[in-house]
């Protein structure tokens, strides 16, 4: 079992902090770890560290007095059953945009180069995302040609009828888990249901595999709702985190 710690240094500090683009950490084991192993690991953090913040995963079961603990969610869609059955579960919602895609032409494809994503993320996604620093633009590069190269993850877009990009994410999988890591649209994408479209195609090709979609859940009301449109089912996990800075370091995180 291992669990990985992020430490970056601030204003000479040390703290544990919870990565952008990194859904869920904690303990990981080809197990599901009993909460006893979880607070083993969680006990072994060196004190130095006097700022934690940490999100678990799905299979980390956490109680514990000495950390604030919120409850987060996930979104799973179960893939395992034949496409017509899955679909009967999508909402009203999803069924009109997905005929707004058709009527406009939309089409499907898994080509697209790591800066064009990048560079299309970063017009259409990252104004939206406060902590977004122009250093992860190298990192978004770093990680998805890694994952390529390990044929663990893959693009998928959406272009319109003049073969311009209206939509675009990122997954990387398992033997059991499509992962919907990040995603953007632009206005006419929007406006289309691209989105609507590329999720629906991944469905179909997917469909009727031992799998699950893993959407990575949100906090945000409305993308929450655009995930469970499709039948997504709500998978809890856990966030810890506890502050013992002295006062006075207090307000650099908060």
């Amino acid at each position: 079992a291992v669990m990985q710690l992020v430490h970056p240094k601030k204003f000479g500090l040390e703290y544990i902090y919870h990565p952008i683009f990194a859904p869920q950490l904690g303990v990981f084991a080809g197990f599901k770890p009993p909460a006893d192993l979880l607070d083993r690991f969680i006990d072994a953090i060196p004190e130095e560290y006097k700022y934690i913040e940490i999100r678990l995963n799905e299979g980390n079961e956490v109680k514990r007095e000495d950390f604030q603990i919120e409850e987060r969610m996930n979104m799973h869609l179960d893939l395992n059953k034949p496409y017509e059955q899955i679909e009967e579960g999508y909402n009203s919602n999803v069924k009109r945009n997905l005929k707004k895609a058709e009527k406009a032409g939309l089409k499907f494809n898994s080509q697209l180069k790591p800066e064009a994503f990048v560079d299309f993320y970063l017009e259409h996604t990252a104004p939206k995302i406060p902590e977004f620093k122009p250093e992860h633009k190298h990192m978004m590069l770093r990680n998805t040609y890694k994952a390529i190269a390990h044929s663990v993850g893959s693009f998928y877009t959406i272009k319109n009828e003049k073969e311009e990009l209206v939509a675009a994410a990122f997954y990387m999988f398992t033997p059991s888990r499509l992962i919907h890591l990040s995603n953007a649209i632009s206005p006419e994408g929007k406006e289309n249901g691209a989105m609507h479209k590329l999720v629906d195609t991944l469905v179909r090709i997917n469909a009727y595999h031992p799998k699950v979609l893993d959407f990575e859940g949100s906090m945000i009301p409305s993308i929450a709702q655009f995930y469970q449109s499709f039948g997504a089912k709500k998978v809890p996990y856990w966030e810890i985190r506890r502050n013992r800075l002295p006062w006075f370091a207090k307000l650099f995180k908060k």
